[in-house]
């Protein structure tokens, strides 16, 4: 297909498989779930519904205690296993190397450099 056709296809939710991805907007478990595979999610462009599936993110997109957030999403995240809406092509990394002086670097998927979610937590030791 060309690509405006593709597009819109897509958009509409009109074929059988397409390609697409998703890339983090912030380092938490609720940015892959409920708005990408929720029944109503506005991302949801995979034609995906399982109702077990949204009250277990809803637990995790709710709770309070991060360990029972985990655990809820752990389990919505069982459930899309299970189910398979989506097949996982590859997903992107990046290789960075820091000087061991260069202290309390945490890297996240959505960083446009290296550490720039947590820059306040970074630290350089005397070398």
């Amino acid at each position: 297909m060309e690509p405006k056709a593709y597009q819109a296809a897509f958009k509409d939710k009109d074929y059988d498989l397409a390609w697409g991805g998703w890339g983090a907007d912030y380092p938490d478990p609720q940015n892959w779930m409920t708005g990408l595979f929720g029944c109503n999610a506005s991302n949801n462009k995979y034609n995906y519904c399982n109702k077990q599936f949204d009250e277990a993110a809803a637990r995790g997109d709710t709770g309070t205690d991060l360990n029972q957030r985990l655990q809820a999403y752990a389990q919505a995240q069982s459930i899309l296993a299970q189910d398979v809406p989506v097949a996982p092509m590859f997903f992107r990394g990046r290789m960075v190397l820091v000087k061991p002086w260069v202290q309390n670097m945490v890297i996240t998927a959505k960083d446009d450099y290296p550490g720039l979610s947590f820059l306040a937590q970074l630290f350089v030791t005397q070398h």
